[in-house]
């Protein structure tokens, strides 16, 4: 008698994530999209198939996106994207997630079609088109497994960079002292840089400034508490680090595209 299993001890469960609009694009060099931001705070999935497009996203010099890459971002960071060549094409998915990994956010990865990839998508595709819960939650689940095949690829790609460690320690540290006026030369230091070398290892690990990162980070954590607490803006305010109440509600305004009065209220 022959049988496999695996098991672990401590098993893990799929990201939520709610897929909610597919765009499958054959792009002209007449094409070229702008955006100011104020979107609700979803993330997006570009997968380049053919040509080459550019994409901007605020604070990151504009990227070349070719055939097999991947670009994870939130959709209010995106300030353009257009052909940049005779073609692009492209899948362009937006969606609610629970916690993607924020070092997996703004930067390209170059990942080989699975033979499935491309069925999936268009399951993607057909089945948000429909109508029906159980037609929504497919397309969902079709999309989720997109996502976690691409998630491993990341993983893998990340797990042998010799910085890694270092950077992790450094995150570490932005979490726990979040409420404090966090310097990057006090953040490079923890992590054993001078402040030049740490922002240049920083962005190339996480995929974006580390400015940018604890701004995103303590947006994300107000908006947990608002969600979940009746803590007032103002002491919310101080305890992510805000100088005042003022440029605390400019800057999710700028983020969430509306002010963390009308995040609760909602």
């Amino acid at each position: 008698m022959d049988f496999y299993f695996s098991t672990v001890k401590k098993p893990v469960a799929t990201l939520r994530v709610a897929l909610r609009t597919v765009y499958r694009v054959f792009a002209d060099p007449t094409y070229d999209v702008r955006k100011k931001g104020g979107f609700e705070d979803i993330y997006v999935a570009l997968r380049t198939t053919g040509g080459r497009g550019c994409v901007k996203i605020e604070g990151m010099e504009e990227m070349s996106v070719l055939p097999g890459s991947l670009l994870l971002f939130r959709h209010n960071d995106v300030r353009r994207y257009y052909c940049g060549d005779e073609i692009w094409d492209f899948w362009w998915f937006e969606f609610d997630a629970g916690e993607i990994p924020e070092i997996s956010l703004n930067r390209i990865f170059e990942i080989s079609a699975a033979d499935s990839e491309e069925s999936d998508s268009k399951a993607c595709l057909e089945y948000l088109g429909k109508s029906g819960a159980a037609s929504l939650a497919l397309a969902s689940a079709y999309f989720n497994l997109l996502l976690h095949k691409w998630l491993l690829h990341f993983e893998n790609k990340i797990s042998g960079d010799p910085h890694r460690a270092a950077i992790n320690q450094s995150i570490d540290y932005i979490k726990k002292n979040i409420s404090k006026n966090l310097k990057v030369k006090s953040i490079a230091n923890t992590a054993g840089f001078c402040e030049r070398r740490f922002r240049q290892i920083f962005t190339e690990v996480v995929g974006m400034q580390p400015k940018k990162y604890i701004d995103i980070l303590r947006i994300n954590l107000s908006a947990e508490l608002l969600e979940n607490t009746s803590f007032p803006v103002s002491e919310i305010s101080d305890k992510l680090g805000y100088s005042s109440q003022f440029h605390f509600s400019r800057a999710f305004q700028k983020m969430k595209g509306m002010s963390p009065s009308q995040f609760r209220k909602r």
